[in-house]
């Protein structure tokens, strides 16, 4: 058995569901892992008969036949949303996508309270805002750390009164963290009147009901089968987010609380007896983009401002999409960052096809410090010191790019960051289809 492992390099998903649906169709792989975030993916694959789907919380292999979804424990869970998005690519599929999709029991869920109260803090931050996407994940993280005994799993959803009593408790908790915050739940503006109501409305009957629905169709496994199935199979482990937003070595406080790294899929295969070959890839594009505030040396506001090829649009938690050149420093960072876990094997390179649309790219090499010093590495640190991530983040608001040339064509762009990052870059991408992405 063979597995690889997928990770983004930048400040996002890099496009991974393509490459995974890519490697899947490649390889001929037959399970997809997701082994950290939550329901924040949008990773999305376009197929050449035109059908296409966002992927969120179920595995980007799901188009091809036969492929499984295991959602690990590293996952956070978010039940009801799920159901939204079975919904919708079963009519792409034509066929009950929920039947291949597998559920590790221990998985943390993420309530309605926690999205809420997600919200309704970000709000309360006013222009000191970190940039969620507003789906719970921070609060749901929280929550593990410091009242682990009040979070929810996927294995407690087949107990109505255990899920019934710890909602409560969470609606409780949630609510009174946000009336010291000084909350005004009457008061809110109106796209947080919904999350407003769910504090309002004591009563937490309907979500145990949704989730008690819910738990009848999904496959709920134990962790012994949960094993069995990466073991067993031919497998490609999907990250969520970027090395650059990892909590311990993405830039404070402008990031996700998850492992963005491979860590948690290497743990994956440990703990369940794999003896095959591993191979880490490491997705990026020739171009930078981020969602959301955080430092961004490279952001071109007059780049692509009317970026046809681009299917992210401004959120209104996130806010606006924003685009930037190359920066060859910030992803030298993420590579160290990387490889401090384990191996980098290659690279996946995607939208090569800018070269269609645009003459010339940037790249950047250096950053210019407000004090005039003039750096080309970001120094990792690998402690869980977030005093020096935000030190890091500071320095990164007030630096500027020094762009070391252009690249014209895909195969200079090629050439250039398989220098910088000392990887060869064997899967590239034109475009959005599976027929689009080489394998060198």
């Amino acid at each position: 058995m063979n597995s690889r492992i997928i990770l983004g390099l930048g400040f996002g998903d890099e496009c991974k569901g393509s490459e995974v649906d890519s490697l899947c169709r490649e390889y001929g792989a037959t399970l997809v892992v997701r082994y950290d975030g939550g329901p924040q993916a949008g990773h999305r694959v376009v197929l050449q008969n035109g059908k296409q789907h966002t992927f969120r919380q179920i595995g980007s292999g799901a188009f091809i036949r036969g492929v499984k979804t295991l959602l690990s424990r590293f996952m956070l869970f978010d039940p009801i949303t799920l159901g939204y998005e079975v919904r919708e690519l079963s009519k792409e599929t034509g066929s009950y996508v929920l039947g291949n999709h597998y559920v590790d029991c221990r998985a943390p869920i993420i309530t309605p309270y926690h999205a809420a109260s997600n919200r309704i803090k970000e709000f309360l931050r006013g222009n000191a805002r970190h940039g969620s996407c507003g789906k719970g994940i921070g609060e749901t993280a929280y929550d593990l750390v410091h009242f682990p005994e009040e979070v929810i799993r996927t294995g407690d959803l087949e107990n109505e009164t255990r899920t019934s009593l710890l909602l409560e408790a969470i609606r409780e908790r949630k609510c009174e963290e946000l009336l010291s915050l000084g909350a005004d739940f009457s008061g809110l503006p109106k796209h947080l009147h919904s999350s407003a109501r769910l504090f309002l409305t004591k009563s937490v009957s309907e979500t145990t009901n949704a989730y008690a629905k819910i738990s009848q169709e999904l496959n709920i496994i134990i962790p012994e089968e949960a094993c069995a199935l990466i073991r067993e199979n031919n497998s490609v482990f999907e990250g969520a987010q970027g090395v650059l937003l990892d909590e311990w070595h993405g830039f404070h406080p402008h990031t996700t609380w998850s492992t963005t790294t491979q860590k948690n899929a290497l743990e994956l295969l440990r703990e369940s007896g794999f003896k095959g070959e591993i191979e880490t890839i490491g997705v990026t594009r020739t171009y930078g983009t981020r969602h959301s505030n955080g430092p961004f040396v490279t952001e071109d506001k007059a780049m692509w401002k009317a970026n046809p090829a681009e299917e992210n649009r401004r959120s209104i938690w996130q806010g606006k999409f924003r685009e930037g050149y190359l920066d060859l420093v910030a992803l030298r960072y993420a590579v160290e960052c990387v490889r401090a876990c384990g191996k980098l094997d290659a690279i996946a390179l995607t939208h090569l096809d800018v070269f269609k649309r645009k003459e010339k790219v940037f790249y950047c090499d250096g950053y210019q410090l407000a004090n005039g010093e003039k750096i080309s590495r970001l120094v990792p640190q690998f402690e869980h010191d977030l005093v020096y991530q935000e030190k890091l983040t500071n320095m990164l608001f007030t630096a500027r790019p020094i762009y070391a040339g252009v690249t014209t064509t895909g195969d200079e762009a090629v050439n250039v960051i398989q220098e910088a990052l000392s990887a060869p870059i064997k899967y590239r991408s034109y475009g959005p289809t599976e027929c689009d992405k080489i394998i060198i």
